[in-house]
């Protein structure tokens, strides 16, 4: 899947893989090049049927795969999405018929009978993607990857390095992760880590004890990593997401949310701690935006645009976020949907 094909296949494969179909930007599902490759070889009024993972009618799988197909003359005209495997493996598929052509209605969706089946596999009109809005940009992040254990502290150890050097302080942050957020009552950080932003390696080093645990448990691993980049600059996280970090600095809290999870939630955290890349980070700290990224209208809209792990929700910000119109509400809506939002966190909270 996606961007795994890079780690478990190679550098060079990925590369063959964008060349050979240019519809795909490295993120989509190999399922997508299947549908493609089988599409290429039908004649015309050929038909194919395939079986896929339920992400061929979601995201970047969608739109590098099934859209491709659609705009290129495919009509889906037989399709059951999110089937229960019936094998061992615990996860859902699609199965989908096209043909290439145009074949007349009615078409069977999940054993109904409609008049168009969309690549999302539903039937909503053609063409119905939205458009990714310019006031939603910059205000939501994929949280930090850091791409190496050795960066991770225990409390025992953090609180080591601020006996030792109170300045440690300076680079040694909690580090909230989807598992902390989901599972502990109070929502707080279980693990500390180190961090030492974009800096260069002089900076770095003037905090010795804990570039020592650095230089010692993430510079042998990432002195074999095959990219280059995470060679050189071994002592940064691979994505340190200087650009959240600078959007969330003038807020009181931040807002997160787990990036897969069968729940639909959004919390309040405090600011400065480390957010992983298992949590999507957006820079607001107020209770009209928490209240509508909470309401199952914003819900619909994420599951609908969304991707999915097995029937988890995958919260992807650039099609469940930045494609969302927020409602255009007066000062006094916005303070009516607060004064609902507000005490709706805190009593959850508690």
């Amino acid at each position: 899947g996606g961007t795994r094909i890079r780690t478990v296949l190679g550098d060079e494969y990925q590369q063959a893989l964008v060349t050979s179909f240019p519809s795909t930007t490295g993120n989509a599902d190999i399922s997508a090049l299947f549908f493609l490759k089988a599409f290429s070889g039908l004649r015309a009024n050929g038909v194919l049927g395939l079986i896929a993972t339920n992400t061929i009618a979601q995201g970047d799988t969608r739109q590098a795969g099934l859209e491709v197909i659609s705009r290129s003359g495919g009509t889906i005209f037989s399709a059951q999405s999110n089937v229960r495997w019936p094998g061992i493996a615990a996860v859902f598929v699609n199965v989908v018929h096209i043909f290439k052509g145009y074949i007349r209605e009615p078409y069977l969706l999940d054993g109904l009978q409609v008049s168009q089946i969309s690549t999302f596999l539903d039937s909503r009109p053609a063409n119905a993607d939205p458009y990714q809005l310019i006031a939603n940009s910059g205000r939501s992040f994929n949280g930090t990857y850091v791409n190496g254990m050795g960066f991770i502290l225990e409390p025992t150890e953090a609180e080591m390095l601020f006996q030792i050097d109170p300045r440690n302080k300076e680079v040694v942050f909690l580090y909230l992760n989807g598992e902390d957020l989901n599972n502990n009552p109070d929502q707080h950080p279980s693990r500390w880590a180190i961090n030492f932003h974009n800096w260069p390696l002089e900076r770095a080093s003037l905090y010795a004890s804990s570039m020592e645990i650095v230089r010692e448990r993430v510079y042998p691993i990432r002195a074999k990593n095959r990219d280059k980049q995470r060679r050189e600059i071994w002592w940064q996280f691979t994505r340190p997401t200087i650009e959240l970090y600078a959007a969330v600095e003038p807020l009181t809290r931040v807002l997160v949310r787990s990036r897969v999870s069968d729940k639909f939630i959004f919390s309040f955290v405090p600011k400065g701690w480390i957010y992983n890349e298992r949590l999507v980070v957006f820079a607001y700290d107020d209770g009209f935006h928490y209240g509508v990224l909470q309401s199952s209208i914003h819900e619909v809209w994420a599951r609908a645009y969304g991707s999915s792990l097995k029937m988890d929700l995958l919260y992807n910000p650039t099609n469940c976020f930045e494609t969302f119109p927020f409602p255009q509400v007066e000062a006094e809506e916005q303070e009516s949907i607060t004064l609902r939002a507000e005490p709706y966190h805190e009593m959850r909270r508690e």
